[in-house]
């Protein structure tokens, strides 16, 4: 135990060179950076729009995701995309008003 096999540490070693090319390393950072402020900024949307609001955030990021994929990627849309995400842009106001805030200032 303790000691690596050479095809672990050859692969280790393979992996650590990574982190001496720049172009990694400076895109590993400003993944870092995008993540920490997406993170930042969902807290303050849920101080602004509410609990309700931020309950309904994964169905929209999901049917936004699907409308640019189909638009943008030319994926084939499933039957029911349009609906679903009919139901979801009129749902989330409906909830919001219902929770006494508006999603729009």
């Amino acid at each position: 135990m303790g000691h690596a096999e050479p095809a672990q540490r050859s692969q280790r070693v393979e992996l650590a060179i990574l982190w001496h090319d720049s172009d990694i390393l400076l895109l590993t950072l400003a993944g870092s950076a995008v993540v920490a402020a997406q993170y930042l900024l969902q807290f303050r949307l849920q101080a602004l729009a509410g609990p309700v609001f931020m309950s309904q955030i994964g169905g929209v990021a999901a049917k936004v995701g699907a409308v640019i994929a189909v638009l943008v990627l030319g994926e084939a849309p499933p039957a029911s995309l349009w609906p679903a995400v009919l139901l979801i842009a009129c749902g989330t106001p409906w909830f919001q008003r219902a929770a006494g805030r508006s999603i729009v200032s």
